[in-house]
């Protein structure tokens, strides 16, 4: 090639190696040369080097018999996103993903895996096996993207993919890296346990912070399948309060000029519930922790949504109001969002597993756990973050029927018995749940 085209010597034997490693042209996928063209050239060269790159790219790949790369080079589609980069970096990485989408063979979610941004051996070996699938798949003709019915066929061949059996150490995953180990080197899983095991030990071995580390270990290997709901819970009874909400705003309500509930709601729901124990009647919202949680909790489980100063049930909430079990898991999935909620709410749920809280010495006991896991608050002592956000975390628990609450009784001015927080049958049901989530579900940070 750099004979035949003198002036594009060093930019072929540059865009070769970029483009391959040094491997050969067996490394090239068409998510790889996208990837390359469309992210890691404008990302890492000077943007007078685009153009050149390009032209020696679509050189090579015609050279190598490969037309559809060559295509790809010399589109529209790669013009459109470099001139997006050459406006700005956060233009031109948006521009570069959605030209990813469109093409085909990025790896769709389904209904049983998400993949993480941070991805181990075997999940980056998996959606690695499941791009050139899809790659496949459209060559053939099966997959049409941008063509009605492609998202259901992506998934199909994804799940395909995901079924293959594998033997761990073929793809180079250590059994020590899984949780739980397979019995021996030659036992095959299928890709998608290879992966759910994979992020189980990174979860558990993914901290040093005592005694969460501890705590993960202990719970690790029951996590991986999803905890059942027995049907002697009594789930009807604990996921009532939020039914009741969702039906008084089944046609929405307006929220007062503060954006708070209608006060004849929070009446009603005091009344109902037994949610107010003073004297007098409630003169908002703000008045009633249990309502403020309640809305909070719905909020956050996506089962009520504000437009200015309309707030109503979500197509979400509606296609779940007569399945209580079904609302029930997904309102637990409100108690805490990503971020800081999330791992108090973690280590909450490892802690009241294994004992009830006294006079609330969880919070104190939670604030190494969060400090090992680098968390810092600039505006005081971490123990006020976190005791704050742990009370909340139960509040809402409570709400769903998974915490008890008991005391502190007082004679003569003397606490004569403890306060007691514990999990009830429902409340290990979502404890699990919520670590089941936490361990298998997409990774974001490399520690787990």
């Amino acid at each position: 090639m750099s004979a035949r085209f003198p002036a594009h010597e060093d930019m072929l034997d540059r865009v070769a190696n970029a483009l391959t490693f040094g491997e050969g042209a067996r490394m090239l996928t068409q998510a790889h040369v996208q990837s390359w063209l469309w992210d890691r050239l404008p990302r890492k060269w000077p943007e007078e080097e685009w153009a050149p790159a390009v032209v020696a790219a679509g050189l090579l790949f015609d050279r190598l018999d490969l037309p559809r790369y060559a295509a790809i080079a010399r589109s529209d589609t790669t013009r459109s996103v470099h001139a997006a980069w050459a406006e700005n970096r956060s233009r031109g990485f948006r521009a570069g993903q959605s030209a990813v989408r469109a093409s085909g063979v990025e790896p769709p979610e389904t209904p049983r895996l998400r993949w993480g941004a941070v991805r181990g051996l075997a999940e980056e070996t998996a959606f690695s096996r499941v791009e050139w699938a899809l790659e496949e798949a459209i060559v053939d003709g099966a997959l049409r993207p941008g063509r009605p019915g492609a998202k259901a066929v992506a998934i199909e061949v994804t799940e395909r993919c995901l079924a293959e059996r594998m033997i761990p150490r073929f793809l180079g995953v250590p059994l020590r890296d899984l949780v739980p180990a397979p019995a021996s080197e030659s036992v095959e899983l299928s890709r998608l346990e290879l992966i759910w095991r994979e992020r189980l030990g990174a979860w558990v071995r993914g901290t040093r912070a005592e005694p969460l580390a501890a705590w993960r270990a202990e719970v690790g290997p029951a996590l991986m399948e999803a905890p059942d709901l027995p049907d002697d819970l009594p789930v009807t009874a604990a996921i009532e309060p939020v039914r009741w909400l969702l039906a008084t705003m089944a046609d929405g309500v307006t929220l007062t000029e503060r954006g708070y509930l209608p006060v004849a709601l929070v009446r009603e729901a005091t009344d109902r519930f037994d949610w107010w124990p003073f004297d007098g009647r409630p003169r908002s919202e703000a008045d009633v922790i249990e309502v403020v949680a309640l809305r909070e909790l719905a909020t956050r489980a996506g089962l009520i949504a504000k437009r200015g100063k309309h707030m109503a049930a979500t197509r979400l909430a509606h296609a779940l109001k007569d399945d209580p079990a079904a609302l029930w898991r997904r309102a637990v999935s409100g108690v805490a969002e990503d971020g800081f909620d999330l791992a108090v709410a973690e280590a909450a749920a490892l802690r009241l597993l294994r004992e009830p809280d006294i006079d609330w010495k969880v919070a104190k006991e939670l604030v190494p756990v969060l400090e090992g896991l680098g968390w810092r608050d600039r505006t005081g002592p971490l123990y006020h973050a976190v005791a704050y956000t742990y009370a909340r975390v139960t509040r809402a628990w409570e709400l769903l029927g998974c915490v008890v609450r008991s005391g502190p009784r007082w004679v003569g001015g003397h606490q004569v018995e403890p306060s007691v927080t514990v999990l009830t049958p429902l409340g290990r049901v979502a404890a699990m749940q919520l670590l089941h989530d936490r361990a298998l579900g997409p990774r974001s940070n490399p520690f787990g």
